[in-house]
């Protein structure tokens, strides 16, 4: 799992802070990532990820969802936050997607490996998806060239090498786009096996 650093304000002037956590583990090697809304009554949601993770640090991928959901939906019934969660259960490795404003939780394992992205995924997604050419009419075109990543072949140092690349590209793509330049900061990256949680890269 990676996540950048970087907390967007834009109530009326937009405020970048990079120094905030974005990525957390649990006692019981379940990785927790944030992106969306980063603050509640005023208050970075880091605070309450780190507080739901003391009352809460001994489940497992399946049921940490769940409570997320259930205390995120709580504290503001609208917030607009997608978590990722990943570990494992019964030895089988287990990555979720919940979205607290719709209040649900997708299964998120690729059946060959694969990539899980969400936030500011522009950059990403032309990077990895099939795009095509748009005609005078705005009808889709010819399908551009696609090259597709060979995902299952990975080792974990490809996929941390793999990580930052994305993020770095993405980070450096902001500075051209007429956008607000929502990714940024150091790069964490931890690395959950079956009965383990490694931090590659922590600020």
């Amino acid at each position: 799992m990676a996540a950048d650093s970087r907390t967007t304000y834009c109530e009326k002037y937009p405020f970048y802070s990079d120094s905030s956590n974005k990525l957390f583990v649990t006692n019981s090697h379940v990785g927790i990532s944030t992106c969306g809304d980063a603050t509640i009554n005023d208050r970075r949601i880091q605070l309450f990820i780190e507080e739901f993770i003391k009352e809460n640090h001994d489940l497992n991928a399946v049921d940490a969802s769940r409570s997320l959901l259930a205390y995120f939906k709580e504290l503001k019934g609208d917030l607009d936050t997608i978590f990722h969660v990943a570990g494992y259960v019964d030895g089988e490795p287990k990555v979720l997607r919940v979205f607290t404003k719709e209040g649900t939780i997708t299964n998120c394992e690729h059946k060959y490996c694969g990539l899980i992205w969400n936030g500011d995924n522009y950059v990403i997604g032309r990077l990895l998806n099939k795009f095509f050419s748009m005609k005078d009419d705005q009808t889709p075109g010819n399908k551009i060239t696609y090259r597709q990543v060979p995902w299952e072949t990975f080792l974990i140092q490809d996929a941390i090498d793999f990580a930052v690349f994305a993020m770095n590209t993405a980070m450096s793509m902001q500075r051209f786009h007429k956008e607000k330049q929502t990714i940024g900061g150091p790069i964490d990256i931890l690395v959950i096996k079956k009965d383990s949680s490694t931090w590659y890269a922590h600020k």
